[in-house]
This record gives structure tokens, sequence and C-alpha cells, in this order.
């Protein structure tokens, strides 16, 4: 990092000399200007805000040390200071102390003593501006933990804290923006610059092309992973304004929100109500989660209370049960009372946006498996959800198309099923017998570890284990209605040894075969 640097001196050659005798870049400083006395000096700092001022101490109109106490006392400049003198007077060095130069230097100077100078004050700038650094960051993430508890939770206490922290009045009217990858699920390994900019620096840029001034103050806050919060307060722009401007930086400059998606608030609000603003959005959020898409999607609070998310996933529920049965007049009538109820809503965050967006996500969780028809049933998706207006009739179509697809594909679903059904029968009548996987998945004409798979998801155990828990079962029968020898029972049961017998027994019961006969005894 560069730091910026000012000479002042009333003798033209000294200054031609700090210019052309020092390679102020090689120790890591800009030089912004020269000045010839204090009056002219205090007009470039106020203009570059530097971080190091060397000034000559006899000048008119202001001098040396007046200079740097208007620099320290009225302009609060925290820039580290250098006085070089030709006077080594005592009073002149005093006062330098007093306000804290770092170095008094005599004329001539020593273009060695002027290089260790320039090194020190630049390890000492650059361990001011690190410290400044972890402070800002410390400060940041309390303020972010501090909105976020307040949008999550709302309370008088986190207002009250929100407020104290942020600056802000409690009648502090305030704005809220949410961001996140538009395509979590499908990234390739490759990004360009932009993409590879965080999230909540992206949404940061957004808002600042929307304000080229210091009109507006704002706070990031992480609100999940890969989302970014950022709360906004502006008391000058109107909310229409506000919208306006938000969706014409959007157009203009799309690559900004390229593979991200912002969501803003409509209105603007009190902070203490800015947890039912959070929710607001959040309802919002949860009706594009299946297929979200780039761009600003702006959330009002009367599209949220025609669109209610449990009224949304019930009727979808409703519509997928018949297309997985393949009921055509329950599709039909289906389709109509969606109609019905988001008829005179508007689309984006309305009902029938919302509904086939969590049909398409169920959809695609149930039948991705196979790769082939995952792409058919992807692009199907993506079309439903992408058209914005439906006719009931070409609604009712679109819905026939999948669940004739659907059923088509759980037919060998069901013939598997079947099949378990059957093996699961067999081995009830023959679990006497020595039993191995790959004799019975071949009687049954199936893959030994195919079915060795589908078994245990039916039945939640495997397949040998099946067996022991019948076998163990039967053992269990015979110890408490006979008076069999525990070796007979084996044999019987398929067991090549009592030992093994007996180690199994107690895995499965807790109990060795002796003790569970002597407590049926009792």
């Amino acid at each position: 990092m560069m730091y910026k640097a000012i000479v002042v001196d009333d003798e033209p050659y000294m200054l031609e000399a700090w210019e052309t005798l020092i390679d102020w870049q090689a120790f890591g400083y800009q030089l912004c200007g020269t000045a010839k006395d204090g009056e002219e000096a205090l007009a470039l700092i106020k203009t570059n805000e530097p971080d190091l001022v060397m000034t000559d101490i006899q000048m008119p109109v202001l001098d040396g040390i007046e200079l740097v106490r208007v620099m320290k006392e009225e302009l609060r400049l925290e820039a580290r200071t250098v006085i070089v003198s030709g006077y080594s007077e005592f009073t002149y060095a005093q006062q330098a102390l007093r306000y804290q130069v770092d170095h008094y230097v005599l004329k001539p100077l020593m273009l060695k003593e002027i290089h260790s100078i320039l090194t020190e004050l630049k390890e000492e700038l650059d361990k001011a501006r690190l410290a400044k650094e972890e402070v800002n960051r410390e400060r940041a993430a309390v303020e972010a933990a501090t909105i976020l508890r307040l949008a999550k939770c709302g309370g008088a206490a986190a207002v009250t804290a929100a407020e104290r922290l942020l600056g802000l009045e409690g009648d502090s009217q305030v704005t809220l923006l949410m961001a996140e990858s538009a395509n979590q699920t499908n990234r390739s390994g490759d990004h360009s610059e932009e993409e590879a900019l965080s999230i909540a620096v992206r949404l940061q840029q957004y808002v600042s092309h929307v304000f080229q001034d210091d009109s507006i103050r704002m706070w990031l806050f992480e609100d999940g992973p890969e989302r970014a919060g950022l709360l906004i307060v502006n008391e000058q722009l109107e909310q229409e304004k506000w919208e306006t401007a938000l969706s014409l930086v959007a157009a203009a400059q799309p690559v900004l929100l390229e593979e991200l998606t912002v969501y803003s608030s409509a209105s603007s609000c009190k902070l203490s109500e800015l947890h039912e603003l959070y929710s607001q959005m959040l309802a919002s959020r949860r009706n594009t989660q299946f297929f979200v898409k780039s761009g600003l999607q702006v959330c009002r609070k009367h599209e949220q209370d025609n669109c209610k998310l449990v009224d949304i996933t019930s009727i979808a529920q409703e519509l997928l049960s018949h297309i997985e049965a393949g009921d055509a007049d329950r599709i039909q009538s289906t389709v109509d009372r969606m109609h019905a109820s988001y008829e005179g809503t508007p689309f984006m965050y309305g009902w029938l946006q919302g509904a086939l967006e969590y049909l398409c996500g169920e959809l695609l969780r149930r039948y991705e498996e196979e790769k082939d028809e995952s792409c058919w049933l992807l692009n199907w998706c993506k079309e439903t959800t992408g058209t914005k207006y439906w006719t009931s009739e070409r609604l009712k179509a679109k819905c026939m198309e999948v669940s004739v697809h659907v059923r088509h594909r759980n037919e060998p679903a069901r013939a598997v099923e079947r099949i378990i059904a059957e093996a699961i029968t067999y081995l009830k009548n023959h679990y006497q017998e020595k039993m191995q996987i790959l004799d019975v998945a071949d009687l049954f004409h199936l893959n030994p570890v195919y079915f060795g798979q589908q078994f245990k998801r039916t039945t939640g155990s495997s397949f040998h284990d099946f067996i022991h828990n019948l076998r163990i079962d039967e053992a269990k029968k015979l110890i408490r209605r006979t008076d069999l020898r525990l070796s007979d029972i084996a044999r019987m049961l398929g067991y090549h040894s009592t030992e093994y017998f007996t180690v199994k027994f107690k895995a499965l019961t807790g109990k060795l075969p002796s003790a569970y006969k002597n407590a049926c005894q009792r």
C-alpha cells in the first residue's frame, strides 16, 4: 500500500530537492504535492488527507508548528509529522514535542537520515493501518450480529442495541436487501473475476451503483451460507424512486446481478419493524426456492398475504398425488381450483408460481435417480415454471404429460417391490435351510448386489440379518415350548454349531440361550 505525503518549505530549492532527490515510491509513499507556506499546505491537507507531512518551521503566513497544531487539534488528522528546520532552539523542539511530532530534523539534510526516517514511519503506518483494519473488522462483525439478531428475533432489547451501536434514531427509516447465488447446485470449476467476488461485496457494489454519493448508510451482514443481507438507511429517497433506481441499474448493468438473486423489500420501515420486514422477505424467497432466478426480486407485503406457504404446499401436494396416481379427473379439478385461488394476484409471487415450483421441486427430488429421465424431467420443470401465463387446459395437459411419464417410470419399481415381497415369503418358509444371497437372487432372476440393496430398502435389514432374526425368533419359541437340547435346536434352525448359535442368540436377545431357558422355566 502507498501512503500519501506532503512537503512544506518556503525555500524553492528545498522543495526541488524533496521532489528530485528522494525516490518516494521506493519507500512506499506517493508525493501528493508541495507547498510554500502553511496556509497553502492546509488546502493540500484538506484535499488529500495525507499520511505524512514534512514541514519547515519558519514560513510566512502560517509557520510549521502552527500548521501541525491545526492538523492535530482542528482537523483531527492522524498523520505522521516531521519538522525540518535550520533552528535548533529548545523552544521549537519543546513545541514539537507538545504536538507529538514524530521527528525533528535539522538542516542541512542528510539523505541517509531522511531514508531512515521514511522507512521507520512506513513501518509505523503499516502497523497502525493493520490495527485499524482489525478494529473495523471487529466492529463490523458486532454490527452484523446485532442486525441479524434484530432481523431474526426482534424485541425491544435488540432494537435498543441496534440504535446505540449503529447510531440510529428509533424512527429511522430502513430498507432491507438480501442476495444469494441463483445457481447454487450447478456450478462449474471455472469462475470469472466477477463471479469470484463474494456475494456480500457484489451486493454492495450493486447498491453503490444506485447511489453515486454518500447519501445513504448501509451495513452488510451474513444471513446464512452463501447468502448476504444489507441494511440501508436513507431518509431522503422516496420508496417508489428507490425501487425504480434499483430496477434501472439492474436493467442497465445486468453483469452486476449475473448468477445473483437480489431480494429487496418494497417498503421502508422503522428499525423496530425490521423483524416483520425480514419475515416477509423470507416468505418471498421461499416462493422461488426451487427455481431461483437471477436478477432483482421486489417483495411486496400484499403479495405475501395472498400467497401463504402452507396453502401453496397443500394444493401442490394434492396435485402431485393425483399425477402419481394418473387420476385425470382429479388433476383437472385441482388445476381448476388452483386457477381460482391465484386469480387476481400478481403472478411472480402468487399462488400458481409458488405451487408449480413446489411441485417441480418434489418431482425432481423423487424422480432424479436415472440420468436420462432426470434430464427429461428437468426440462419439463424449467418449461413449466418459466412460463408466465397458463390457461387451465394447457396446464392440465402438462400435468397429464408428466403423469404418464412418472407412472411409466414407477412400473419397474413396483415390479421389484413384488419380487422382494415374494422373496420375503420364501425366506419365511425356508429359513431353516442353508441360505446364500447369491442363490436367492438367482432364484428371482435379480443381480445379487441389486437384490441386496432393494431387500434392505424394503425390510430395513440386510439379507443375513433378516434370516438370523427369523431363526432366533423360532429358537425362542422352541426353548419356551419344548424340552429340546440347545444343540438340537441349533441344528434344526440351520446353524452348523451350537457355539455359533449361542453367539447369534445373545447378539439378538442380549441373553445366552441357557439363561433365556432358565428365565422361561421360573
